[in-house]
């Protein structure tokens, strides 16, 4: 049930039979793992969180990049520095990340898709 635009009962929406994740790549930013069993994947950065498949993830990847060339035309003034909004799934809610944060998450994300990329290789 949604009340006011939040789940709830935020951890009905996870149950499932898929627990066995590993790590594709971790980072002070946060991480990104995928399922050994149904190979869903999830994205951890900072408070955000979301359990995304395949394609969605490559899409996800392909954004960052590309936001990468007008970091600066995204940024607001905040009571914590100069921050960079990036709208996630809705147009009224965003990360707020600094741009360090942001180049972080990047390589983060770069990463993790490399080595999602050798897993499928090596994985019969």
């Amino acid at each position: 049930m949604l009340r006011f635009g939040i789940l709830s009962s935020p951890l009905n929406f996870m149950k499932s039979d898929c627990n066995n994740f590993e790590i594709l790549h971790e980072s002070r930013m946060g991480y990104v793992s995928r399922c050994k069993h149904c190979g869903e994947i999830q994205v951890k950065i900072g408070t955000f969180y979301c359990k995304i498949n395949e394609a969605s993830f490559r899409g996800l990847c392909k954004e960052f990049q590309l936001r990468k060339k007008d970091f600066s035309s995204r940024t607001i003034q905040t009571p914590h520095g100069e921050h960079g909004l990036f709208a996630i799934a809705h147009r009224n809610l965003f990360l707020s990340l600094t741009e360090l944060e942001y180049l972080e998450t990047c390589d983060m994300l770069e990463i993790a898709q490399h080595m999602y990329d050798v897993n499928e290789i090596l994985t019969p």
